[in-house]
């Protein structure tokens, strides 16, 4: 169970670097936002799409974004904004029109968390920040750690794979050899006449 912990606890600092690399959110930041989206009912991976969706669109219309107040050149402080604006409309509708105008097809999975209003959103990555002791030095680890891993696999695999090869290798001309006497045996069986038999 222990190792199994660790385990899970490498794979995930793993998966948090390739997250921040893609997303341009510090892994210190990820994990705070991991908690938000846990408390929220959401998934860190929706939520961090949705900000990076929103990144990438305030980059294609700045005006249009800072004109309703959402100017954060910071992706988790632009996404904050968003969700104060987004709180703010009453009518389902037109919230879950604003929600796909602004992030796409990921609104949805960003909603919950979306729903909570800047506040309560720092709040929550705050608390996830202090609690998950993740740093980009432990995340870098266990990139290299899961790296050095799939390494041995490969080479382990490889020098099975290797002296399988090998083996083959030695063992074809036999394997050969007794292929064509099986089928010059056949062969002889064949040229035999049908008729003959032992007992008359």
């Amino acid at each position: 169970t222990f190792v199994q912990m660790i385990r899970g606890a490498i794979d995930a600092a793993d998966s948090m670097n390739d997250l921040s690399k893609s997303t341009s959110i510090s892994v210190e930041m990820l994990a705070g936002l991991k908690l938000a989206s846990k408390q929220s009912g959401a998934e860190l991976e929706g939520t961090a799409e949705a900000i990076n969706k929103l990144s990438v669109k305030m980059g294609e219309n700045a005006e249009k974004f800072a004109a309703i107040g959402i100017t954060a050149k910071d992706p988790i402080e632009a996404f904050k904004q968003l969700s104060d604006v987004f709180r703010a409309i009453e009518d389902p509708q037109k919230r879950a029109a604003f929600g796909a105008e602004a992030l796409g097809k990921s609104w949805a999975s960003a909603a919950p968390l979306l729903s909570e209003g800047s506040a309560k959103i720092q709040e929550m990555v705050d608390k996830g920040t202090r609690l998950s002791g993740m740093t980009q030095a432990v995340a870098d680890d266990a990139d290299g750690f899961n790296d050095a891993m799939a390494e041995m696999s490969a080479g382990i695999d490889g020098a099975v794979d290797g002296a399988a090869m090998r083996i083959a290798g030695d063992m074809l001309p036999v394997l050969i050899a007794m292929s064509k006497d099986m089928r010059d045996v056949a062969g002889s069986a064949g040229d035999m006449d049908s008729s003959f038999s032992p007992v008359t």
